[in-house]
């Protein structure tokens, strides 16, 4: 009962400010520049700000970006269509120049309805373009792929563990059916382990919060030497609330894990959140896919004509925060290869009073 109450509440308070949405986005629109509009699949995580900074560093001197997010994440089925609708109207009010798609989410939503209109850029895609539209990819449309290849972020991790280590927990919120395109299937085979040279790796499924919080907990008395977790988690407490992923699930793995946390992609590390890994760039696929941006509307050069870039770059990036928590001492071809959460950006930071309807630590 409680989950539908509030889910009803939500609509409610999303489809009365779809109109405060449009009237914000034509305020951001300098008319002596042409507008590129923007369409995350999700809302304010920290992967939608890592991407979407790169195409501000490198495309908003000359363009207007105009962000909208589809909250599919979050989102019922009604209010995502909501959302979908909005977005839509947008793009007609605007008349950009040209369209980004941001994840999964915003393609399988809104490719089919870009068909054959002005060009389009979409980023982050994991699975097969073409599949998440159901059928042939239009002309106007390219993007960036991305690939995050866990066997070999995995074998850089275990050059970081403490001494000794011989068994790490990974948490996921979601079984892996088939030939997953972030090939987790292809790592466990069906199985619940697996191993890296001497390191056993043992997967633990669930999108409940408090399992997932007792899994954290429980790590170091069942023998664990450290955690592995993947990101943009979908979880729900027992009242069927969302967690954030960043200021929800992995602050609260930061305060109160017994043992050091390692991860695959950027959006989870930062101060009060992991200590990084071998990681797939939310930067890196923003900076991809201004560069096709600029191909389509600076150099003439038409979508079609524009394979789909593979995004599959590893590169280390750590907090130097949480290495110092734990006392670890990278090795120096690591840490001269090695970039940090503290130099690149704040993006990290986040105040819990812009989710008040999720869950959120401060």
């Amino acid at each position: 009962m409680y989950r539908e109450l509030l889910l009803v509440t939500l609509r409610t308070i999303i489809l009365m400010s779809l109109s405060l949405c449009s009237l914000n986005a034509v305020s951001q629109v300098n008319e002596n520049k042409p507008t590129i509009l923007v369409i995350h699949s999700w809302h304010d995580i920290l992967w939608d700000r890592l991407w979407h900074k790169a195409l501000h560093d490198q495309l908003a001197s000359k363009y207007n970006l105009v962000r909208y997010d589809l909250d599919a994440m979050r989102a019922t089925p009604e209010v995502l269509q909501a959302h979908i609708n909005h977005a839509w109207g947008l793009y007609q009010s605007l008349k950009p120049s040209l369209v980004v798609l941001g994840d999964d989410a915003a393609l399988a939503a809104m490719g089919l309805r870009f068909a054959n209109t002005l060009p389009v850029v979409y980023l982050g895609i994991n699975n097969n373009p073409r599949k998440l539209i159901g059928g042939i990819m239009p002309a106007n449309i390219t993007g960036v792929i991305e690939r995050p290849l866990y066997e070999r972020a995995l074998r850089h991790i275990i050059n970081l563990l403490p001494e000794g280590a011989d068994r790490v927990l990974f948490l996921n919120d979601a079984e892996q059916v088939g030939a997953s395109v972030t090939n987790i299937s292809n790592i466990f085979k069906g199985n619940t382990t697996t191993k890296v040279g001497n390191v056993t790796i043992e997967l633990t499924v669930t999108s409940d919060w408090d399992k997932w919080k007792k899994a954290v907990i429980g790590a170091k008395p069942a023998g664990y030497d450290a955690i592995l977790f993947d990101s943009r988690y979908l979880l729900f407490d027992e009242n069927g609330v969302y967690v954030e992923p960043e200021p929800g699930v992995i602050r609260w793995m930061a305060k109160n894990s017994p043992l050091p946390m390692f991860n695959f992609y950027e959006d989870s590390i930062g101060p009060r959140l992991s200590a990084g890994g071998w990681v797939i760039s939310g930067y890196g696929i923003g900076v991809a896919a201004a560069k096709l941006v600029k191909s389509i509307l600076e150099d003439g050069v038409r979508p079609k004509d524009i394979y789909p870039v593979t995004y599959s770059k590893g590169e280390y990036i750590f907090s130097r925060v949480q290495l110092k928590r734990w006392g670890i001492t990278l090795p120096e071809d690591i840490k001269n290869k090695a970039s940090f959460a503290e130099d690149l950006h704040q993006l990290y930071t986040f105040d819990c009073k812009n989710y008040p309807d999720s869950i959120c630590f401060n």
